[in-house]
């Protein structure tokens, strides 16, 4: 908006460019997949997957090694979706890992 009005463009155009520059991007692409991520993420805490994902993981690395294994599956499910989502999905099964080792640190 300072650039905008050192330049002496009007007001209007100003609002009008920070509306379609910035938050009609922001609403088209990433609202709506991160919206989605949230949903999922928290399907997947009630059902009871992220504690069966938990319970999975401990079974194969062993809660000495559990660490390790939310390394892994932050770099799976980190690849192919945004960061947000990602998140959202990882802390289900974050929080169920951490309940069931007692670790406070995973």
């Amino acid at each position: 908006m300072i650039l905008g009005l050192a330049v002496r463009n009007p007001m209007d155009k100003i609002v009008k460019a920070f509306e379609t520059g910035n938050w009609q991007h922001a609403l088209d692409t990433i609202a709506i997949v991160v919206g989605l991520g949230t949903m999922l993420g928290k399907m997947m805490a009630e059902s009871g997957g992220a504690e069966r994902i938990a319970n999975t993981l401990i079974g194969w690395f062993g809660e000495k090694y559990i660490h390790w294994a939310m390394m892994c599956v932050a770099i799976i499910v980190g690849l192919p979706v945004f960061f947000e989502v990602g998140s959202y999905l990882l802390i289900p099964i974050a929080f169920n890992v951490a309940k069931r080792t007692r670790n406070r640190y995973c």
